[in-house]
């Protein structure tokens, strides 16, 4: 009897260490190979910057010494004098944003039609300088690409889609507008989906490895998708009724035996 309780107890002990063996808590962290003082040169290439194309939607913010022109070209800016996010909300932006047409130009109150294809926002932003500088003194120009939106799915809190409003974007931004990633996030193969001309591009990324800040997926451009993948933990979790259920049955007919044997 002693030899088949002490059976019972080595199984669900070895059952035990094995289940909690299997799971790494390195390759739930973030670049686990980085040290003290490590110098990371990375810089947006150029193939990074992106540049716009027709149907992307332009917000035009333009400060001058017409009065005017700058309430005209300063939606967020009410007569109260209160801010408010003028494309914040899907119909803003469409309200707020100036579409570029199928032929590459952006249409502008008082400035006409300017051909921004292929420009970058920077550049887009020289344009309509000197346009505007024909008409009146400028003082400042922004130019934000609003319709650029990034699709964050997986293991993630909070799966979703976000917009945003910086020049670039990175993957850990990404999942920091999900909120980070879960307890069962696998960090070690993170997917980018890119659409492009020829077919959609895929990037692997393992965050648990510095190597992938030079990903040409580390930065994100407009509508890609970024997916953080289970890990065997959430697999686990999954068959953890089974698992007990299976235990359980395994110490009923241990018991049982020695039942029998008195």
């Amino acid at each position: 009897m002693l030899y088949r309780q002490v059976t019972a107890l080595t199984v669900q002990l070895f059952l035990l260490l094995f289940l909690t063996s299997c799971f790494s808590s390195r390759k739930s962290n973030y670049f686990n190979n980085v040290r003290d003082g490590d110098l990371i040169k990375k810089s947006i290439k150029q193939n990074e910057i992106y540049t716009i194309k027709s149907k992307d939607i332009l917000f035009v913010s333009i400060t001058s010494s017409n009065d005017e022109i700058t309430k005209k070209y300063n939606p967020a800016i009410q007569e109260t004098g209160i801010y408010s996010n003028p494309y914040s909300e899907g119909v803003n932006r469409a309200i707020n944003g100036h579409e570029v047409d199928r032929d590459g130009n952006l249409d502008l109150p008082i400035f006409g039609k300017l051909n921004v294809a292929g420009k970058s926002l920077v550049e887009i932003e020289n344009i309509i300088s000197k346009a505007a500088s024909e008409y009146v003194k400028v003082v400042s120009i922004k130019v934000k690409l609003i319709n650029y939106k990034i699709t964050v799915l997986g293991e993630v809190k909070v799966p979703g889609v976000y917009y945003n409003y910086d020049r670039y974007i990175n993957v850990l931004d990404a999942i920091s507008l999900a909120n980070g990633t879960t307890d069962f996030a696998k960090m070690d193969k993170v997917m980018v989906m890119r659409s492009e001309v020829g077919g959609d591009r895929i990037f692997i990324l393992n965050l648990n490895q510095k190597q992938s800040l030079m990903s040409d997926g580390y930065y994100l451009k407009p509508n890609d998708v970024v997916l953080v993948q289970q890990g065997r933990k959430k697999a686990f979790q999954q068959r953890l009724p089974f698992i007990s259920v299976v235990i359980s049955s395994i110490s009923a007919v241990l018991l049982l035996l020695n039942f029998i044997d008195k």
